[in-house]
């Protein structure tokens, strides 16, 4: 499966052919003919199968493009929601072999504070 990712200025890990390629992926199949026709996907088990399944067909991929290349960097944000729930919002930007720059969203962590301890501890 190619890498799902597109040269870019801004986050957007799910593009379409990527979700086509998930829902076409082994794992995928595997996990819709156990549970059968009938199912709604939101028990717990379902939904922890297709995070899995996420990580193996999407996230993978990049992180293995992200450790090969030889010059990278992180952004962070932090910021306030509408729950007042502090979050930090991690993206990384790389080169790929012909100098291709890309930049990835990474996680969202919520943290306590938006101090600058808190923000170090949530990356590390």
């Amino acid at each position: 499966m190619k890498l799902p990712t597109t040269p870019t200025t801004h986050s957007c890990w799910i593009w379409p052919n990527c979700l086509a390629g998930l829902i076409s992926s082994q794992s995928f199949m595997d996990v819709h003919s156990e549970v059968g026709q009938s199912t709604n996907y939101r028990s717990q088990r379902i939904v922890d199968e297709m995070l899995e399944i996420l990580a193996s067909v999407i996230e993978n991929p990049i992180l293995s493009q992200i450790r090969a290349s030889q010059a990278k960097g992180l952004e962070l944000d932090e910021c306030t929601d509408l729950f007042v729930l502090e979050q930090l919002d991690i993206h990384v930007r790389y080169l790929d072999q012909e100098g291709t720059l890309y930049c990835q969203f990474l996680d969202l962590i919520l943290i306590p504070d938006g101090k600058a301890d808190t923000i170090v501890a949530g990356v590390v």
